[in-house]
């Protein structure tokens, strides 16, 4: 493994910065990539703010080989299989356990996605109201009503 490619999940700027690692990186939009050297990994991957973005759902990590051996928690790719796959194949409860830990922008991902696609399954939108404080329900509501 030479390099450790890692993509940005969230359409906001991100930095990236390790000084020991000598680690500078930008990520200005959703779906930009960046690399670091093996050298680079050995570090960052035990830096607690990298692990935080990437147990947020802000940053993921798209090299196999570096998922092996590692501290971090999660290797989740938010993307719309997934959402998709979280609103209409598992149960309320997997659903909360999947999304609690995620950050505000990756759960208004969620709920945009409800929105966009008119689901309205009581229990996941109550989990989201909860977690983010937004209501899919109302907002579709007030959409139809603007028609």
């Amino acid at each position: 493994m030479d390099k450790v490619f890692i993509t940005s999940q969230v359409s906001g700027t991100i930095l990236l910065i390790d000084s020991e690692a000598k680690v500078n990186r930008t990520f200005k939009k959703k779906g930009q990539k960046h690399f670091v050297t093996a050298d680079q990994w050995d570090i960052i991957q035990f830096n607690e703010g990298f692990n935080y973005m990437l147990n947020q759902g802000m940053l993921y990590v798209e090299t196999p080989e570096a998922k092996k051996d590692t501290p971090i928690e999660e290797f989740e790719k938010i993307d719309e299989n997934l959402i998709k796959h979280c609103f209409l194949e598992i149960t309320p409860s997997a659903f909360e356990a999947k999304v609690k830990n995620f950050g505000q922008e990756i759960l208004e991902e969620f709920v945009q996605y409800a929105v966009t696609n008119k689901i309205m399954d009581y229990e996941k939108s109550s989990i989201l109201k909860k977690l983010c404080g937004l209501d899919i329900g109302s907002i579709i509501r007030s959409l139809e009503e603007d028609k």
